[in-house]
């Protein structure tokens, strides 16, 4: 009958869906650039057309319409991939790729992700240090943490720029570097001169679990630089995940966070990086916070770089610091930070909404 016929036709399109979905997601995504898929879905199509040809006869009108359907499909995607804007110069299983140069320094290399300039790296000097919250980030650990080995676990690799400092200025360092993009890393070491080796190795994998596997009370710092697009993932946000950041530091250790926040409204210091900042209070007894002041007065979108410690932080030795590496930044601490955290809640697994916090209103 005609609804047994409509039936097997939508059971059998539900099927097919269901089928692409999954093997899209997780083959043909994972495996190959989007250009590279477009193409191959263009000579299945291609494909399927002929066997339709072959199967139906050459001389039905049905086969003749089929065919022209197929092909027209397939002429349109292979087509619409070799005309649109590649705004990607290379991709990775997470990200769109792009390496710019630096028209002021012959060579200095951004970084970028998505639409995000995530790092800097001058390939003729691994001691440059271009952005502000990267020299705000080592401020602090030259203040706070001995200078003589290192034990780091950097959450984040992106062009490994702190990791590589610390191994070239304190070669008796170790920087354990997790970032989940292996194709990342590859790119980092093809095109950005990242080595690894020589204190300096890389671990393929998710931030919060990579965190977990290590020994506790075995690192003398942890810097968190990891992003999702502009936010931190939601799951290394937590108070849960800062407990896991606090049991892997030694007593003397210190966890150096980066956060990028936007105000909600003019006048407003943004909604996630007090959280944040309140979230980490609620582990570390010992907490300082560094922006800019439009960061302090919510003026506009900023970095926020964290120090938290279980002893006293060097509150003026690391403000020195700023000073001398030309970071226009002020930080606070105690009562100061306290007020202006506020009343910002506490981020935890069972409720961290970091996307709502973000979105300007």
């Amino acid at each position: 009958t005609a609804g047994s016929a409509v039936g097997r036709i939508e059971a059998s399109g539900t099927l097919g869906a269901i089928f692409g979905t999954f093997f899209a997601g997780f083959v043909l995504v994972a495996k190959f650039a989007s250009d590279t898929i477009l193409i191959i879905e263009g000579l299945f199509l291609v494909a399927l057309g002929v066997l339709v040809w072959l199967i139906w006869g050459r001389g039905s009108r049905q086969s003749v319409a089929m065919f022209g359907s197929v092909m027209l499909i397939s002429v349109v995607s292979i087509g619409a991939t070799a005309a649109r804007d590649h705004r990607c110069a290379y991709e990775t299983r997470y990200f769109c790729v792009n390496i710019e140069e630096d028209s002021d320094r012959p060579n200095g290399r951004y970084l970028v992700l998505d639409q995000l300039t995530h790092s800097y790296v001058d390939l003729a000097d691994p001691l440059h240090l271009e952005f502000e919250y990267v020299r705000a980030i080592v401020a602090g650990i030259e203040a706070q943490v001995v200078p003589d080995g290192i034990r780091a676990l950097h959450v984040g690799g992106g062009a490994f720029t702190i990791p590589t400092y610390l191994r070239e200025s304190q070669p008796d360092s170790t920087n354990i570097v997790i970032e989940r993009d292996s194709g990342l890393t590859k790119l980092d070491q093809s095109l950005l001169g990242l080595r690894l080796g020589g204190g300096l190795n890389a671990i393929a994998g998710d931030g919060r679990s990579e965190v977990r596997k290590q020994p506790a009370q075995s690192f003398e710092l942890v810097v968190g630089d990891a992003f999702g697009g502009e936010a931190v993932p939601w799951h290394l946000a937590t108070e849960e995940f800062v407990l896991d950041v606090f049991e892997r530091l030694d007593e003397g250790g210190m966890y150096a966070l980066n956060i990028i926040d936007s105000p909600p409204l003019p006048g407003v210091p943004g909604r996630f990086a007090r959280a944040e900042v309140a979230t980490v209070m609620s582990v570390f007894p010992h907490v300082a916070v560094a922006t800019s002041p439009t960061g302090w007065d919510g003026s506009g979108p900023e970095n926020f770089v964290v120090y938290a410690a279980a002893t006293p932080i060097a509150i003026g030795q690391i403000q020195a610091n700023l000073d001398l590496r030309s970071v226009g930044w002020t930080i606070r601490e105690g009562a100061a930070l306290t007020k202006w955290v506020g009343d910002a809640q506490i981020l935890t697994d069972r409720f961290a909404p970091v996307d709502q916090l973000l979105t300007v209103a």
